[in-house]
């Protein structure tokens, strides 16, 4: 659910409350508020990219803005050091990952990375937490659905996803 205020840009960036708000020419979408998984598997696979992907640069909830006038916030965004230019980045990073919450709908996520694609992302991974499942939709690819015994891959980083799912609390 969107509100129906409009908002400049310059007060969506300056904007610090929860949940956390995407923005799309003027109005805010509110994100899920993720439960103990969501978070934990953010937490998680964070720290996982850190171990896998030395030579890149991860972090958690970042405004990135794929157009004038719209802002998403992918779980986590991976870029390589070399296209690090701001606090929001502005030129197509490297990798975007979301995690599910329960109310998310696969569908909905995997149109997200279409809107990543769009603006130039060529990885994207979809976790789903509760399910034990994930989704690798690179650019120009169809989407790949892995089970527990899979592995996530962009690129030259491999994650296989068992180091997540089998640190899950039962």
């Amino acid at each position: 659910m969107s509100t129906s205020a409009l908002m400049t840009v310059d007060e969506y960036l300056k904007l610090d409350v929860k949940p956390y708000c995407e923005y799309v020419d003027g109005v805010l979408y509110p994100k899920p508020v993720p439960g103990f998984l969501h978070g934990f598997v953010q937490l998680l696979l964070g720290s996982l990219l850190i171990v896998h992907a030395r030579e890149f640069y991860a972090s958690s909830e970042v405004r990135i803005k794929v157009r004038s006038g719209k802002y998403l916030l992918p779980g986590i965004a991976v870029v390589r050091p070399e296209d690090y230019e701001s606090l929001y980045p502005a030129k197509p990073v490297f990798l975007c990952v979301d995690i599910a919450s329960p109310d998310d709908r696969p569908g909905q996520l995997l149109a997200k990375c279409e809107e990543y694609h769009q603006w130039g992302v060529t990885h994207c991974w979809v976790i789903d937490p509760e399910r034990r499942i994930a989704w690798i939709y690179d650019r120009d690819a169809e989407w790949l659905k892995l089970n527990e015994s899979g592995t996530l891959i962009a690129g030259e980083i491999e994650i296989p996803l068992q180091e997540v799912f089998s640190q899950l609390p039962k």
